[in-house]
């Protein structure tokens, strides 16, 4: 694009014209009535301003005045612009834009934008920059990392040729009036980015910037970040380094900040789907695990949490705001966050409050936070960790887990060896840098390949008994794993433990159990000595005699036999200790269908973690 100095100084001639839909503000984020502008800027009122080298910026603007300035104080209202060059900007329409700089005039010249409604109900004058993007590397609509990094050539720092725009456009076309130094930006999905990153580079230009489509990836106000250095576009880290001054936290906080999210927004640039390939601006691959660690996965329930409890962490103000029913069309944000929008730029303005823009936004920790284990046998380390392939960082939530047996740790993982068997019960505590809280907790159960090997061959007793008979039960168990291990054997019925016996067992040993429990009432009963044996019974009330079969160790099959005397579970309950495994002794269970040798239970104790 050629560069020609602007010679024209005075400021553009306002005309009259009205805008239609307008609405009265109203406090934030409570407006019910919907706007949709309509309506064009006369040309008279948009004036184009060539590239001028010699006042610092390479490419030309657009500038648009309002109908009605308003009385001071009046910033600027930069809209940033978000087209390539080359790229098919429509389909191709009579009275479409085709080129960057026809693009770029149409966020000045049209009422169903916001920036040019925004800025005729404000009263202030609107400036749209014409910045080229040649590639999608180089993505300065966005001024991401890789804008910053040119040397050379007249994309050099467009970030000041920026600033450069604005005081020519203040000294130079408004001489005659007394606009600020200080501007304000709209931005909407690349130049939502463009809206945060000036308001990071130039802290003390900005007075407020709303940016929506914001893909929950925001610019975070720290270095540092658990394990991870946060560089620029994460973070700050190297700012000083890429631009030669380092971050002006300060200056940050006093900027009005309104990120705004669609709750059904899938523009996703940080593009999890395509793995490998480092998609659009991330062409650091450095820079791009970060982003993906430190933001997660879900722009919504994900990300813009943790970008503000990190705005928490380091003490600046920010407001975050997610709208139920927006996407990331432009067309409904217009028509159910425009009020609040306008709302937000008229209290920044004035120097009024603006907190109220913004809620309290919450991890979902029973969705992003689980715990997951191995299954060693006693002795040998257990893990216990936060799953996902991206929790949330330490420094936005610590991670305190606890045994019950006085034993603790901290991190998002942690290891525990169990010397004996036993239940333990392990809890993960959750807390993030702006005072959100969750408990997880998980129940270990000492059985299977965990705690020492353990197997059960029981001797299926006979199912169909009369009222005064017994249940007589045979369960060898044996310890077929490399370690010594405890655990009890309980028998139920109907789900009431009548009976329990303690198996302490050197590796290799068995021992011999009987269970025995009489009937005096017909009916069905659910026998079961858990994980081993579950079975349904069936009691009648005949009272002559019926085949019964008397289990043996070396047999299960069925004999005739007389009803078994009941007896006592200490008679019973025959135990002996050997130092090998008994072979034949009927169905082997161990633990079949099980799964997993330890199990883990859920639990939330906090309202905040729903």
């Amino acid at each position: 694009m050629p560069r020609r100095t602007c010679t024209r100084r005075a400021a553009l001639r306002s005309i009259g014209l009205g805008v239609t839909g307008t609405v009265t503000a109203t406090s934030p984020a409570t407006a019910t009535t919907e706007v949709t502008p309509s309506g064009q800027r006369p040309d008279e009122r948009i004036q184009f301003v060539e590239a001028d080298p010699d006042s610092g910026f390479n490419f030309p603007y657009w500038l648009a005045t309002p109908e009605t300035f308003r009385s001071k104080p009046v910033p600027l209202l930069i809209t940033m612009n978000h087209a390539r060059v080359g790229q098919p900007l429509t389909g191709g329409g009579p009275d479409q834009p085709t080129t960057v700089a026809e693009w770029a005039r149409s966020k000045v010249k049209s009422f169903k934008q916001i920036g040019a409604w925004a800025s005729e109900q404000l009263g202030i004058p609107q400036l749209v920059p014409v910045f080229p993007m040649p590639n999608r590397t180089q993505r300065t609509i966005q001024l991401d990392r890789e804008t910053l990094l040119i040397e050379g050539g007249d994309l050099e720092r467009i970030d000041r040729q920026f600033v450069r725009m604005t005081e020519h456009a203040r000294s130079e076309i408004f001489a005659d009036r007394e606009i600020d130094d200080q501007f304000l930006i709209w931005g909407h999905s690349a130049a939502a980015q463009a809206a945060e990153h000036m308001a990071v580079l130039h802290p003390e230009k900005v007075l407020g910037f709303a940016a929506s489509g914001i893909n929950g990836a925001v610019t975070l106000p720290l270095e540092e970040l658990g394990d991870y250095t946060l560089k620029y576009q994460v973070g700050v880290a190297d700012l000083q380094e890429i631009t030669g001054k380092p971050f002006d936290a300060e200056a940050f906080d006093a900027v009005n900040k309104f990120y705004i999210q669609g709750a059904h927004d899938t523009s996703d640039r940080l593009k999890f789907k395509v793995p490998g390939e480092l998609p659009g601006t991330w062409a650091d691959p450095e820079v791009y695990e970060t982003a993906k660690a430190v933001y997660g996965r879900d722009m919504v329930e994900d990300r813009l949490p943790r970008c503000h409890i990190a705005f928490e962490k380091a003490g600046i103000s920010g407001q975050f705001r997610v709208y139920p029913e927006m996407t990331h069309d432009p067309g409904p944000l217009m028509r159910l966050g425009g009020p609040d929008i306008l709302e937000f730029y008229r209290r920044s303005i004035a120097g009024e409050d603006v907190s109220g823009f913004g809620q309290r936004l919450t991890l979902p920790f029973d969705r992003t936070v689980r715990l997951q284990t191995s299954t060693p046998a006693v002795g040998d380390p257990l893990e216990f960790a936060v799953s996902g392939d991206y929790p949330p960082p330490e420094g936005l939530v610590s991670y305190d887990w606890q045994v019950d047996d006085g034993r603790s740790a901290s991190g998002k993982a942690a290891k525990f060896t169990f010397e004996e068997a036993s239940d333990y019960e392990v809890v993960l505590s959750m807390e993030t840098a702006h005072g959100q809280t969750a408990e997880r907790g998980m129940s270990l159960l000492a059985r299977g390949n965990a705690f020492g090997a353990y197997r059960y061959d029981v001797t299926p007793p006979r199912t169909d008994l009369v009222v005064g008979q017994s249940i007589l039960i045979e369960i060898v168990v044996t310890n077929v794993g490399s370690a010594k291990g405890d655990r009890r054997v309980e028998f139920f019925v109907d789900g009431d433990r009548f009976d329990s016996l303690g198996t302490a067992l050197d590796p290799g040993a068995s021992k011999r159990i009987l269970f025995s429990h009489p009937f005096d009432e017909p009916g069905e009963f659910e026998v079961s000595i858990p994980p081993a044996y579950r079975q349904t019974i069936t009691v009648r009330a005949e009272s002559t005699p019926t085949p019964t079969s008397t289990p043996t160790p070396s047999t299960s099959s069925t004999e005739t036999d007389t009803r078994p005397t009941p007896t006592s579970p200490s008679t019973d309950r025959q135990a002996t200790t050997t130092s090998a495994q008994t072979p034949g002794l009927g169905v082997l269970t161990a633990l079949a269908g099980v799964g997993s040798a330890v199990s883990y239970l859920l639990f939330t104790d906090d309202p905040d973690d729903h």
